[in-house]
Parts: C-alpha cells; sequence; structure tokens
C-alpha cells in the first residue's frame, strides 16, 4: 500500500490526466492505512508529509490539495476524528506557507482556507462545545 501511495504522489498532472480520480485513489489508500492499525502511524505521517511538500513547493499543488481534502471530508464523517489529531500539524503548516505565495490564485486561497476550516473541524471535539 505504501508504494501505491509513493507511487500516486510522485505522478504528476501531465502524466496522469485525471487528476480528480488520483486523488480519491490516494485518499482512499491513506483512509485504509488509517482504519487498519496505529501501525502505520509512521506511513500515513510521511504520505502527509509528502503532500505537505508538494504544497509548500507550489507547483502542481492541485492533487496535494484535492487529496487532503477527500482525506479530511472522509474522516469528518468517521467516528475516528479523534485520533487524526496527530496528522493536522503538517497539513496546517503546508497550507498556510502556500497561502502566503504569490503564486497562489484566489481559488488555491479558497481550496486552503476549506482545507483550514476541515482540519479546526478534526480537532474542534477537543473543547467539548458541539457546533
Amino acid at each position: 500500500m505504501q508504494e501505491l501511495c509513493l507511487a500516486l504522489i510522485s505522478m504528476k498532472f501531465a502524466e496522469y490526466p485525471h487528476l480528480n480520480l488520483q486523488a480519491r485513489i490516494l485518499s482512499q489508500a491513506l483512509i485504509y492505512l488509517y482504519k487498519d492499525s496505529s501501525a502505520n502511524k509512521t506511513v500515513i505521517l510521511d504520505m502527509i508529509g509528502s503532500l505537505a511538500d508538494i504544497i509548500i513547493e507550489g507547483e502542481d499543488i492541485e492533487m496535494a490539495v484535492r487529496t487532503i481534502t477527500n482525506l479530511l471530508e472522509h474522516v469528518e464523517q468517521e467516528a475516528i476524528v479523534k485520533e487524526f489529531y496527530e496528522y493536522v500539524p503538517p497539513i496546517l503548516g503546508a497550507i498556510l506557507s502556500a497561502f502566503t505565495s504569490d503564486e497562489i490564485t484566489s481559488h488555491g486561497r479558497e481550496q486552503l482556507l476549506h482545507i483550514f476550516y476541515l482540519c479546526l473541524r478534526t480537532i474542534s471535539w477537543a473543547d467539548g462545545i458541539d457546533n
């Protein structure tokens, strides 16, 4: 599974024209690893770190943004959201770095803000207020 994830992350848009499908497959693989066991924690952190690096570099970030969005939207629907807090810091660091980049368009900033919102939703349970 890890090899599949690494291969999907390394593929560029020109090599794989179905970007949305690529992001969905990668996010589903990450969700599978996440649900499988806590032994995959370092693998998931590495994969999220690779996606975060793509976002920080600012080139061809669409796949990484879609993958993280799909992952966060799926995790939000599950009861496993309370254990996801460990993966939020690299995501937040990457999106905040990319948000300040001059190369990001307004649509890209909108997507990054959506990821920021989803990240907050994964840790909002900790304040004890359901809203």
